[in-house]
């Protein structure tokens, strides 16, 4: 009894210095105590939660053989699986594009006696979504339904937004909608995913989807931005589109300045890019303006920026005979360095514009300030980054791009797999068709243009 009380002891402490390894990011180490930790000469496995906890922490390029190497070690040492493991696990899978491993999990929670919740069967259905696999889709959102599910309100969500992103289904997005309402109250998300169906996917029902936009209480920026495509880039009817944008800056005002930034600026957004979409930069850059205004330099006003260098880069690959290319990379150039490559410290960084001579980031006291800066700030995004490596491509400048790329690459510590969009256009830069292509999947997909034809 005394030994094993000992051998208890041991483990307990063990099972600290793991909790402490993954708490300091020292995951190797973490690593190496777990697996001495399931010697035959202990008497006390780990716990199962130290596994959950240690792929949880885990930033694998491979979801997928991370989550199955702990998966498969787990059944070889005879643990009953928790219910944190098997979240952890299954979101590794969905990650990875597994939903046939993400219910293999559920198969074995159900086995266990673990009851699957409304995170399990979400987590199944954003695999199968990943994989765009609607019958499996379908399948396991039926699932919840009958385990008990049919009021869980963000199941609904996803698959309204499956249908209005992927499918561009407005008449499955009402049949979700109805079976919705008949089992539960909508949020705002499902409000949003009406709106965009009704608004602009075909046949297109702009009163339908005002009148249901009157019945929001509190619209946020996503609600407005729904009109306003509808409006903007499905009739070009700039003008109401943007009377809708000031109605949203009436009721700014009264929610007060500190809503601006959670609540409303993807309204901004969806006026730029629509403003992009039909080639007019010159009133997508009034729109980014009066974002400004209203917001300052927030982190979100860098994807509004994204989006009007695209629409040069959309400019300068399809321009007419004659037209004055370079006055739209001279365009980017200005607002690309205008951007500040790191937080306020940052001081006087240089732009990689100065590939092409462009001019310097300015500095942190010449800086924009509003009062809804943020900590993150207005500094330069992965997107803009793209966005601008378009730019020079499409203009043939390639030594260009490469500073703008080497400076992404350097000066940020961006993990690889947000460095993979920068990099394949580069590999393929010679295929004026696939940077073109990327321009436009990129211009065409916020906050709507991925739902229209």
């Amino acid at each position: 009894a005394t030994a094993e009380e000992g051998e208890r002891l041991r483990a307990l402490s063990r099972t600290g210095l793991v909790v402490a390894c993954i708490a300091g990011r020292e995951l190797r180490e973490a690593r190496e105590i777990l697996t001495s930790m399931t010697q035959k000469e202990n008497l006390v496995p780990p716990e199962v939660n130290l596994y959950a906890e240690y792929l949880a922490h885990q930033q694998a390029e491979d979801d997928f053989s991370a989550a199955k190497a702990v998966h498969d070690e787990v059944r070889s040492l005879g643990l009953k699986p928790s219910y944190f493991l098997c979240n952890v696990i299954m979101n590794k899978y969905a990650k990875a594009r597994k939903p046939d491993m993400v219910l293999q999990v559920i198969r074995e929670m159900r086995e266990h006696r673990i009851k699957p919740t409304e995170i399990t069967y979400g987590t199944a259905l954003n695999a199968a979504i990943r994989i765009n696999n609607e019958r499996l889709a379908a399948f396991i959102f039926h699932e919840a339904h009958l385990h008990g599910f049919r009021k869980n309100v963000p199941l609904y969500n996803m698959m309204m937004q499956y249908y209005v992103e992927v499918f561009k289904n407005r008449a499955q997005v009402e049949k979700i909608w109805r079976m919705m309402t008949g089992a539960s109250d909508p949020d705002h998300m499902s409000y949003a995913h009406l709106l965009f169906a009704r608004a602009c996917l075909l046949p297109v029902d702009l009163p339908g989807a005002v009148r249901l936009f009157e019945r929001i209480k509190s619209p946020n920026g996503l609600h407005y931005a729904a009109i306003i495509c509808g409006y903007a880039y499905r009739r070009r009817d700039f003008a109401t589109a943007e009377a809708w944008l000031d109605r949203m800056s009436r009721q700014r005002d009264v929610a007060g300045p500190d809503a601006v930034v959670d609540k409303y600026w993807q309204a901004y957004e969806a006026l730029i890019s629509s403003y992009c979409a039909h080639w007019d930069v010159e009133g997508a850059l009034r729109v980014r303006q009066k974002m400004l205004d209203d917001v300052g330099s927030d982190e979100h006003i860098n994807h509004a920026t994204a989006s009007i260098l695209r629409g040069c880069a959309y400019r300068v690959a399809l321009a007419k005979e004659g037209e004055n290319v370079d006055r739209y990379v001279s365009l980017a150039e200005a607002l690309f360095s205008s951007t500040p490559i790191e937080a306020p410290a940052a001081e006087g960084a240089g732009a990689a514009a100065a590939g092409r001579g462009g001019p310097e980031a300015p500095s942190a006291h010449r800086r924009h300030h509003h009062h809804h800066n943020r900590a993150l700030g207005n500094v330069r995004v992965p997107s803009l980054y793209v966005a601008m490596i378009s730019v020079y491509l499409l203009a043939g400048l390639r030594d260009a791009a490469d500073a703008v790329y080497r400076e992404m690459s350097g000066a940020h510590s961006y993990p690889a797999r947000v460095l993979r969009e920068a990099k394949e256009l580069l590999l393929n830069s010679r295929e004026r068709t696939f940077v073109l292509s990327s321009v436009v999947r990129r211009l065409m997909g916020f906050p709507v243009f991925r739902f229209v034809e």
